[in-house]
């Protein structure tokens, strides 16, 4: 059996200009494009432009079920100028889809067509364009998809969108919290806002007053290393009568995971970061004089409990 050889063509050699020869190959080829990236493309134009603007793109084309794509070539590698103008042409002609299609992809463009692909409701596509001929046949273009929108990518990017949102919306209670609190107490004075569940105030090396919200609760919390345990429990007797509520010992830390730290707990029906802000002080409000009275309890215990730790 003979077996050629497969050559890598130079781009230009097949389309030496972009605009009036390769550009007008793919629009009378769309069919080639389509199947490399999974969509029929029907309808479609060059050098389309709208509202009488003097921008064009190069290819203007819709899907079966109507959703205009705009398409731009490049001979060359990927650059900020015709990412710039992907952008404007699919707002401009109120396109869904994108097809950008180079000779060479910077790594840059590609994150940037992902990060597209995860938090936009647009679907891009990155290609690039090479070329092969067998020994001496004809040279066939090969489209070579770098990136493209996917199902999984778009609840990933919808998740990411969320925790962020989540997070700023922890730091906000934070914040307010924090806020409320000044003039009342100077403890946590010196703490600053968080994007997670939990704001520290350290007393000393193995004991820290803590603060704790989730989307439904808040709560406030004492942790102590594990040599202070049972000093602690002595305490818990007494606490339940002056506070008025009982304090859960827990471990600290997540399940299964080992932890040298417990503490003590008590968690406020009234509502957490979820709660429409209006009601946040209400909520605070609760959290933030508990913690006042379990300060007071605590500071007369301290000197009992390893005062060489105490932070000065």
């Amino acid at each position: 059996m003979t077996v050629g050889t497969l050559k890598k063509i130079e781009l230009r050699k097949i389309w030496p200009r972009e605009d009036t020869e390769f550009t007008k190959w793919l629009n009378d080829n769309l069919d080639i494009l389509g199947e490399a990236i999974g969509l029929d493309l029907e309808e479609s134009e060059t050098e389309c432009s709208w509202d009488n603007s003097d921008l064009r793109v190069d290819i203007r084309a819709t899907t079966k079920d109507a959703k205009n794509v705009v398409i731009e070539n490049q001979l060359e590698q990927t650059n900020h100028k015709h990412l710039g103008q992907i952008m404007t042409y699919m707002i401009n002609m109120e396109a869904k889809i994108a097809v950008w299609i180079a000779k060479e992809v910077r790594q840059e463009h590609i994150k940037v067509i992902e990060w597209l692909n995860e938090f936009t409701d647009k679907d891009f596509y990155l290609i690039q364009l090479e070329s092969y001929r067998i020994d001496d046949s004809k040279p066939a273009p090969f489209l070579k998809v770098i990136c493209q929108p996917s199902a999984e990518r778009k609840a990933l990017g919808k998740q990411k969108k969320e925790l962020s949102e989540v997070c700023k919306l922890k730091q906000d209670f934070w914040i307010r919290l924090l806020d409320n609190s000044r003039g009342k107490t100077d403890f946590f004075s010196n703490t600053g806002p968080s994007t997670w569940t939990v704001i520290e105030h350290h007393i000393n090396k193995d004991i820290h007053l803590v603060y704790r919200v989730n989307k439904n609760k808040g709560a406030i919390g004492v942790c102590f290393a594990e040599h202070l345990k049972n000093r602690f429990l002595s305490l818990k007797k007494n606490w339940k009568s002056k506070l008025g509520f009982d304090l859960e010992l827990k471990k600290v830390g997540n399940d299964g995971a080992p932890s040298t730290k417990h503490q003590f707990i008590k968690w406020f029906d009234k509502g957490g970061y979820r709660n429409p802000e209006h009601e946040w002080d209400q909520i605070q409000e609760e959290m933030i004089n508990n913690m006042i009275a379990l300060e007071k309890l605590l500071k007369p215990a301290l000197d009992k409990i390893e005062p060489s730790r105490k932070v000065a």
